[in-house]
């Protein structure tokens, strides 16, 4: 079965601590700010360090696993890839690819 992502969770990945939180200057600033930004990372929840997410919840309660990232800064490049946790599992089959760039 093929998980159905609505517009609103596809946009919501865009913003604010979703996609932008691939870049560890993005982050690092944010917190600097006073802000609570955590790193968004394609590892094994056993790998995580404490300042570290794999696993993004929308307002709509549903999660996604971080499949991957990448964050260029020659480009300014910034993008993930997410699978839809269904049944608790992630669903391969689904995945996401989010990107966001800005070029300098």
């Amino acid at each position: 079965m093929t998980y159905n992502y609505t517009d609103r969770q596809l946009n919501e990945f865009n913003f604010g601590k979703n996609v932008y939180s691939v870049n560890n200057d993005f982050v690092n600033r944010k917190i600097k700010e006073g802000k609570d930004y955590q790193h968004l990372v394609a590892k094994p929840d056993n790998e995580l360090l404490s300042n570290e997410i794999n696993i993004i919840q929308t307002r709509d309660n549903q999660q996604f696993k971080v499949v991957k990232t990448c964050s260029d800064p020659r480009t300014g490049f910034d993008g993930m890839a997410v699978a839809p946790i269904v049944d608790g599992e992630p669903d391969y089959s689904s995945v996401a690819v989010i990107a966001v760039a800005t070029f300098v």
